[in-house]
């Protein structure tokens, strides 16, 4: 996959103007209420941003923050001084608090993993940074001309973003994650349903989502579908776009770029770590390079939704929860095309009367391919935090399993959809919960 596993310096990869934007983001957070009086809490983000600006794919050490920040010895006990582990929660926490209230605008959200000590930048949900698509017009809308503004940046800034997680990712994939993992195989439900699509000897198809195609429909305002992704048509587009020739350019770079998301990345990552298939046997590719033969031939992996993975539409006719642009609001939210007594016809991401903001959803299915000949998961999350939320369910025996009771028959699994809520911004497994679904 192109650009993934680059050792292009963060420096090539970032686009002109775009460090200057990102340093504002992250002055934004240093000077926000939580951080300004919280003086080693400063200390220890500016560190972590500092690490990150000058080797984002090199780890971290607790002892190097401790050493570093704390003035710790080089090689103090971290068993018994637990002083680095205390305030990363804590600024986890106070990040948390930013973006739900000064940095609830923000294009790009800071992020620090669990288990992990590197700040990570992240693009917000797409539809907060990008013209909403409504439903495909009979005939094509023409979008003004456009000069390349604070929007393009933001654009270019988060593509940048996305190609240099790509790059840590790889890296870390690459030292880690043996194939053979004894403790998650112990997890005798999740196992149960993974091994749906990780089957031996059969090749399982991973599709990650398509941020360029996205791109591209937002700027030409006409919804790629699955049949166009063959021999790459939809690329015609950008001869028809009436638009500036440098923003045609800058459209035409970043949807000629293969790139996904880090969390698109995760699951790949969780699944390899799960032990349960030889790594040969995953293929990963992105959607614009899928095809209806491979989706006959093999089990799959979808992520993404409609907008962002166009092959979620070969399941539309049995789909009863459709994750998608709303015509009235203009955002991304999950239509309940048959709702049963006590559920709502369509789950927002975000309630859009601001009485619970932070509130997401996102779904999973499993049917069987067309040809019946093998199985297709479908992980659809609107943003980073969605398909975080939803992989966390997928791979946590204490959020799966009491699923798993209530939809198995006999200790198989069906085909099912389920739609998930969770709290936007968290990284707690507790906050994610089923709230309708469906056996077929």
């Amino acid at each position: 996959m192109e650009k993934v596993g680059g050792q292009s310096s963060p420096s090539e990869l970032l686009p002109e103007g775009s460090h200057a934007y990102i340093d504002q983001a992250a002055r934004r957070i240093l000077d926000s209420e939580g951080l300004r009086r919280s003086g080693r809490l400063r200390e220890l983000l500016t560190y972590l941003l500092k690490q990150a600006s000058v080797a984002p794919a090199r780890p971290v050490r607790e002892q190097d923050i401790g050493h570093e920040v704390y003035g710790r010895g080089p090689d103090y006990d971290t068993s018994h001084d637990t002083i680095v582990r205390v305030q990363i929660a804590q600024l986890r926490k106070k990040l948390e608090r930013y973006y739900e209230a000064e940095g609830a605008r923000d294009d790009l959200i800071l992020t620090i993993p669990r288990g992990r000590y590197l700040a990570l930048w992240q693009p917000r949900a797409a539809d907060s940074i990008a013209p909403a698509l409504i439903s495909v017009p009979a005939t094509p809308i023409r979008p003004a001309a456009k000069q390349i503004g604070r929007p393009a940046l933001v654009l270019a800034v988060i593509c940048a973003v996305l190609l240099v997680l790509v790059a840590i990712m790889a890296v870390e994939w690459s030292q880690g994650a043996p194939w053979q993992n004894k403790s998650m195989r112990q997890s005798s439900s999740v196992a149960n349903l993974w091994s749906q699509v990780l089957t031996p000897g059969k090749t399982t198809q991973v599709v990650l989502s398509d941020p360029g195609i996205v791109m591209l429909s937002n700027a030409t305002g006409r919804r790629i579908h699955f049949p166009d992704l063959g021999d790459r048509l939809f690329l015609s587009r950008l001869e028809s776009m009436d638009a500036e020739p440098q923003y045609k350019s800058f459209v035409q770079g970043v949807t000629s770029a293969q790139l996904t998301t880090l969390s698109d990345l995760e699951l790949v990552r969780r699944i390899t770590a799960l032990g349960m298939s030889d790594p040969a046997m995953l293929n990963i590719v992105v959607a614009r390079d899928f095809r209806i033969r491979d989706l006959n031939s093999s089990n799959s992996i979808l992520i993404g939704y409609g907008l962002s993975n166009p092959w979620v539409e070969v399941f539309q006719q049995s789909i009863n929860f459709v994750m998608d642009i709303d015509p009235a609001s203009k955002a991304i939210s999950i239509a309940n095309l048959h709702p049963e007594r006590g559920e709502p016809e369509r789950y927002y991401l975000g309630d859009p009367k601001k009485v619970n903001p932070t509130q997401g959803f996102a779904t999973v299915a499993l049917f069987p391919n067309p040809a019946q000949s093998g199985k297709v998961m479908i992980v659809s999350g609107a943003d980073v935090p969605g398909t975080e939320s939803a992989i966390r369910f997928l791979m946590t025996e204490t959020l799966w399993a009491p699923f798993y009771e209530k939809i198995a028959v006999n200790g198989h699994i069906p085909s099912f959809e389920v739609v998930l809520a969770y709290r936007r911004l968290s990284n707690s497994s507790g906050d994610v919960t089923p709230v309708a679904w469906r056996r077929h």
